[in-house]
């Protein structure tokens, strides 16, 4: 009895410290989307994007990003190691970010007609890395679940 009240009593614990860390980074990630949304949207229409296509472009890296770390939890939270992918994107989000949050306190870091052709290549990388990030992960879970069905027939 005193085994599975000390089981018990662990799961509770590890339980409450996963639900504490996930809504911490939450609000982390929530936070530094916030903050870093004006930066990322002023950088593209200095590089010269009318602001239609800066706001698309802040969503483009902003979810790349956020979604990149939800899939490093996610996978963590399941004591699984996060496949390379996802920290390419959370690389390169942040790396963009960093860009951005410096750029608009120092304009000239990032000349016009250099900055333009980095962000349009960055698109089409973006888009690589997302769908990199998500075969990964589609194939980690086919593997789990394969895994679990051949556990539970044997």
């Amino acid at each position: 009895m005193m085994d599975k009240l000390r089981l018990f009593i662990h799961w509770l614990g590890d339980f409450c410290l996963r639900l504490i860390l996930l809504v911490g980074m939450s609000i982390v990630f929530s936070a530094g989307v916030y903050m870093s949304w004006e930066h990322t949207t002023a950088m593209a229409i200095r590089l010269g994007n009318p602001p239609s296509h800066a706001v698309a472009y802040t969503w483009f890296v902003e979810t790349l990003l956020v979604a990149s770390e939800i899939v490093v939890l996610f996978q963590a939270s399941r004591r699984r190691r996060p496949h390379k992918s996802v920290f390419v994107g959370v690389a390169f989000g942040a790396t963009i970010n960093l860009a951005s949050n410096v750029s608009s306190f120092l304009p000239s870091l990032i000349p016009v007609k250099i900055g333009g052709i980095i962000m349009g290549a960055t698109i089409p990388a973006g888009t690589a890395i997302a769908i990199w990030i998500f075969a990964e992960t589609l194939i980690s879970g086919d593997k789990q679940t394969a895994t679990t069905t051949t556990r539970q027939t044997n």
